[in-house]
């Protein structure tokens, strides 16, 4: 059981065409796909359902409709056109990028990396503190440790204790965040995110 803020997402999205499902499946009426949740319904029949695909594949014919699908099938399909010649492995056999230094285990790690992260700026803003991500993934694994009093899923907040929604409606949602941070221009909601920013961020 988890108590949901509406209020939050109404700010960000127009529930009357996207809201999350917590039962059943939403059904496409024209070509019967089936969706978890109505944004994913809503996404596919504005994105999807009875065009064409437009992205197109550079190292074979395959198109796609959407351009996270596109990469998907490069990464599994075409992870030979990477330039491995450019990447060395240390003495622990880890794989080193050659532009950042970063190390994966894997080739696959250190694909990703290069295709989708290396030399850009993150693009995933963490909604409770300046944490930002390159990854959805990343972002996903730094809440569940930093805030894991708290869920959210990009459309609503979720709380697992009652207090914790009451709390947030009562000093967060809707209001400026009142706590300045005195090292940086953060400022935070709740004196208690305050401190786990300066622990994190200026300890």
């Amino acid at each position: 059981l988890t108590f949901n803020c509406i209020a939050f997402a109404e700010c960000f999205f127009n529930w009357s065409t996207v809201q999350p499902s917590h039962t059943g499946k939403f059904v496409c009426d024209v070509c019967g796909k089936k969706y978890t949740y109505k944004r994913g319904l809503h996404q596919h029949k504005k994105h999807e359902c009875g065009q064409e695909p437009k992205y197109q594949c550079p190292h074979c014919p395959h198109r796609t409709k959407q351009k996270s699908s596109l990469k998907t099938h490069i990464f599994i399909k075409h992870s030979c056109f990477i330039n491995w010649s450019a990447v060395q492995q240390n003495h622990a056999g880890m794989f080193i990028c050659d532009v950042c230094g970063k190390e994966y285990k894997y080739k696959n790690g250190i694909y990703r990396h290069k295709k989708f992260e290396c030399g850009q700026e993150p693009k995933y803003q963490c909604p409770q503190c300046p944490y930002r991500a390159k990854q959805k993934s990343s972002l996903k694994t730094h809440i569940s440790i930093k805030h894991s009093d708290s869920i959210t899923n990009g459309y609503y907040i979720q709380y697992k204790y009652k207090r914790g929604l009451y709390q947030h409606k009562k000093d967060e949602c809707g209001q400026a965040p009142k706590y300045q941070c005195p090292q940086c221009p953060y400022r935070a909601s709740q004196k208690g995110t305050l401190k786990t920013h300066m622990a994190v961020r200026h300890q």
